[in-house]
C-alpha cells in the first residue's frame, strides 16, 4: 500500500526572501492551522512513514535529497529551485563548513554527517524585529522569516535593524528552536505540539505531566532587547554577508572564511593573551568570555575543537570575528610577527584542543595566510616537523622553499621533469613516467607544506577516496623492483627541481586555477563556435561523434589550464559523468584524447590550436566571478 500523499496541498505559501525550511514549516502550519508534524506528513518531508508521527530530521536543513525535493516542491506547490532556496546547500561553494557536511568541488552533493561546526543545524540566532514581519497583509497574520542565515555562526547582526541577533528565548533561556541533535524531530521542535503562531517558542518546557509543554514565548516581542551595532561590526557582518551572494567569487569567499575560522581558533587558544595584543574594552572582553565554547562540552569526531568551534553567543561572535579579520588583512612582515606572537602562547599543536585546525588550513585558506601560519607552526615546534619528517619517507626535508604549494600542478611539466633527469634523477622512471610524476608532485607539496600524503594528494585534486600508484622515492628493502626509480642522486635531483620552482618570477598558482574550473566544462554554444571555424573533419573524427569530442576537448582544455592529469577533468566526475566513471588507456574517451593531442592531420591540428587559445584565455585569472559554475 502506497502511504505517500499524492495531492498536492489546496493552498500555500510562497517562501519570504531568506526563508528557512524550518520557517517555511511554520508559517504555512500556522496558515493551514495545523500541527507541523501534519504539515511534515502532507508536504512529503518524512524520512520514514509511522502511524504515530512524521519524522523530518535536522539534515533536511543542509539539502533536501532529490526524491524528497522533487515531492516537496509538488505537494507545498513550490518549483524545484524554490524548494532548494529553503536549504543550506545554497551556499555550499562559498562556505566550507556546509561543504565539509554535503560535498566539495567534483563530489556528488550528499549529506555525510550533520556538521555543527560553524553552523546550527539544530538551533538558531534570530531578530525580534524581522521574526514580527514588514507590516505586509502576510505577515501580519503569519509573521517574518525565520532566516536561514541565521543558522551560519558567522551571522552575528541584523542589518537591517541594526542590532545583534538573540541568542535565547527570554523565557525558557535555550536558544531559539532547540531540537535533539539525533532525534527524529531535528527540523521542527515539538512538531505534534499545539498549534502555535511562527514567533512563538516551541521549546519544551516541564509540565504538570510526563508530557512537556512548548515554552510560547513570543520571539517577536518589541521588550527583547539586543545591543545596538557598532559601525566597525556592521561594516564586518556586511562584507560577511557579500561573501555569501551569489555574486561573489566562490574560491575567495570559501578562502576567507577558512582563514577566518583557523584565525579564530588561534585567538581562542591563547585567549587572554591574544585579547591584551588587541583594543578590546572591557565591557566587550566580558561578554566575549561569556560565549567561549566550553571547556566541558563533549566534542563528536570531525569537529573543529574546542579552539576551532565557533563562539556560542552573538556579541562573542563579533568580538571574535572582528579580531580574526584584523588579522587575516594585515600586511605580511606584520602578520608575520602577529602569527609568531600568537604562536609563542599557543598550546602544542597536536594538543585535541585544535580539532581540525590544521586540517582546514592545509585545505581551505588562501595561499598567503596557510604560508605565514604555517611556517610560523614550523618555527615554534620545529621537533615536532622534525619528527614528520623522519616517519614522512620525504626525498627531501620540510622547509621554506621559496615557493609555495599551489605553485605546483598535478602533472609536473616536461621541463621539470628534465631538471631531475639533469641532475641525477634515475632514467628508469622513464617506464612510470605518469605515476613518477603524481608522486613526485605530493613529494614536492609536502616538501614545502610539511603536510600527509594524504592531505597533499587531496590538495593536489587527487581523489581522496582512490590509493594513489605505489610508487616509493625512498628505498624499500623489501620490494627491490623500486630500487630501479631510486638512487643516491635522487635528493639532490629534488633540490635542484625545488630551486628551479622557486626562482620563477611569475608562478602560476594551479590551486587557484583548479578551484575556480572545479565545475568548469565547454558549454555546448562555445564548441560550435570552436568547430564551425575548423576544415572538414575526415572519417577518424566523425566515428567519435561531436558531443564525445566537445566532452574530450572540455578535459584538454582543462589539463592544459590546471597542468592537470585528464582523468581529473570535471567533465569526467560527477555530476557530468556517471559516479565510479573512470578514464582509463583502455577507455574510448582517452583514445579520442590522445588523437587530439598528438594527431597532426589538417582537422585535429586546427582543432588543438583552437582549443590551446580557449585555454590561453582562461588561464588568465578573472576579473570578476564568471567560470566558476555552483
Amino acid at each position: 500500500m502506497d502511504t505517500e500523499p499524492v495531492a498536492p496541498l489546496p493552498r500555500s505559501l510562497e517562501p519570504l526572501p531568506d526563508e528557512s525550511l524550518t520557517g517555511f514549516v511554520l508559517r504555512l502550519s500556522h496558515r493551514l492551522d495545523l500541527r507541523p508534524s501534519r504539515i511534515i506528513d502532507l508536504t512529503g518531508l518524512t524520512t520514514s512513514f509511522s502511524t504515530h508521527s512524521a519524522r523530518a530530521p535536522a539534515r533536511l536543513l543542509f539539502m533536501l535529497e532529490p526524491d524528497i525535493r522533487v515531492r516537496f516542491a509538488r505537494l507545498a506547490r513550490l518549483s524545484r529551485e524554490e524548494a532548494d532556496q529553503l536549504t543550506l546547500r545554497r551556499w555550499a561553494a562559498h562556505y566550507p563548513p556546509i561543504a565539509d557536511a554535503i560535498g566539495r568541488p567534483g563530489e556528488r552533493a550528499r549529506l555525510r554527517f550533520l556538521n555543527r561546526e560553524w553552523v546550527l543545524p539544530t538551533s538558531t540566532r534570530y531578530c525580534p524585529q524581522c521574526l514580527a514581519g514588514d507590516g505586509s497583509d502576510i505577515q501580519r497574520q503569519h509573521g517574518g522569516p525565520w532566516k536561514l542565515q541565521w543558522r551560519l555562526s558567522v551571522v552575528f547582526a541584523c542589518l537591517e535593524h541594526n542590532r545583534l541577533l538573540a541568542d535565547v528565548c527570554p523565557g525558557c533561556r535555550f536558544p531559539a528552536l532547540t531540537t535533539p541533535l539525533n532525534g527524529p524531530h531535528g527540523l521542527i521542535p515539538g512538531p505534534g505540539r499545539a498549534i502555535l503562531h511562527p514567533a512563538q517558542c516551541r521549546n519544551g518546557i516541564a509540565g504538570p505531566s510526563r508530557r512537556t509543554a512548548a515554552c510560547g514565548t513570543r520571539l517577536d516581542s518589541a521588550e527583547i532587547a539586543t545591543a545596538a551595532l557598532t559601525a566597525e561590526q556592521a561594516a564586518l557582518q556586511r562584507r560577511l554577508l557579500q561573501l555569501l551572494s551569489p555574486d561573489a567569487d566562490p574560491a575567495q569567499s570559501f578562502h576567507t572564511f577558512a582563514d577566518l575560522r583557523a584565525a579564530t581558533a588561534m585567538i581562542i587558544a591563547t585567549w587572554p593573551r591574544s585579547a591584551s595584543q588587541a583594543k578590546i574594552l572591557e565591557d566587550e572582553r566580558r561578554l566575549a568570555v561569556r560565549g567561549l565554547p566550553s571547556s566541558r562540552r563533549k566534542l563528536p569526531m570531525k569537529t573543529g575543537g574546542r579552539w576551532g568551534g565557533a563562539p556560542l553567543t552573538s556579541p562573542a561572535t563579533a568580538c571574535f570575528l572582528r579580531l580574526a579579520d584584523g588579522l587575516i588583512s594585515l600586511s605580511k612582515p606584520d602578520l608575520r610577527q602577529a602569527v609568531a606572537d600568537l604562536m609563542r602562547n599557543a598550546p602544542d599543536i597536536h594538543h585535541s584542543g585544535w580539532g581540525r585546525t590544521w586540517e582546514i588550513v592545509r585545505n581551505d585558506c588562501s595561499p598567503s595566510f596557510r604560508n605565514e601560519l604555517q611556517q610560523g607552526v614550523r618555527r615554534q615546534f620545529s621537533p615536532a616537523v622534525q619528527q614528520l619528517v623522519e616517519a614522512s619517507g620525504l626525498v627531501i626535508p620540510i622547509r621554506q622553499r621559496g615557493y609555495l604549494p599551489e605553485h605546483i600542478p598535478q602533472r609536473l611539466p616536461r621541463e621539470w621533469v628534465e631538471i631531475l633527469l639533469d641532475n641525477g634523477a634515475p632514467l628508469g622512471i622513464g617506464g612510470v613516467l605518469s605515476r613518477f610524476r603524481r608522486i613526485a608532485a605530493i613529494q614536492l607539496v609536502q616538501a614545502a607544506d610539511g603536510t600527509s600524503t594524504t592531505d597533499a594528494s587531496r590538495f593536489l585534486g587527487f581523489p581522496s577516496n582512490r590509493p594513489q600508484p605505489g610508487l616509493a622515492l625512498t628505498p624499500r628493502p623489501e620490494n627491490p623492483w623500486t630500487q630501479m626509480h631510486v638512487n643516491e642522486r635522487l635528493p639532490e635531483a629534488f633540490e635542484a627541481l625545488a630551486l628551479h620552482i622557486a626562482s620563477q618570477p611569475h608562478p602560476v598558482d594551479y590551486h587557484e586555477r583548479r578551484q575556480r574550473l572545479a565545475f568548469w566544462h565547454l558549454r555546448q554554444a562555445d564548441w560550435e563556435s570552436i568547430t564551425e571555424r575548423l576544415p572538414p573533419a575526415r572519417q577518424t573524427a566523425l566515428r567519435y561523434g561531436s558531443e564525445m569530442h566537445r566532452q574530450c576537448a572540455s578535459a584538454y582544455i582543462w589539463a592544459r589550464v590546471t597542468s592537470g592529469e585528464w582523468r581529473y577533468a570535471p567533465i569526467f566526475r560527477a555530476p557530468f559523468a556517471p559516479a565510479g566513471f573512470n578514464l582509463d588507456p583502455a577507455s574510448v574517451q582517452h583514445a579520442l584524447l590522445r588523437l587530439i593531442d598528438t594527431r597532426h592531420d589538417r582537422y585535429y591540428t586546427a582543432l588543438r590550436q583552437a582549443l590551446n587559445d580557449h585555454a590561453r584565455v582562461l588561464a588568465a585569472p578573472p576579473s570578476a566571478p564568471g567560470d566558476h559554475v555552483p
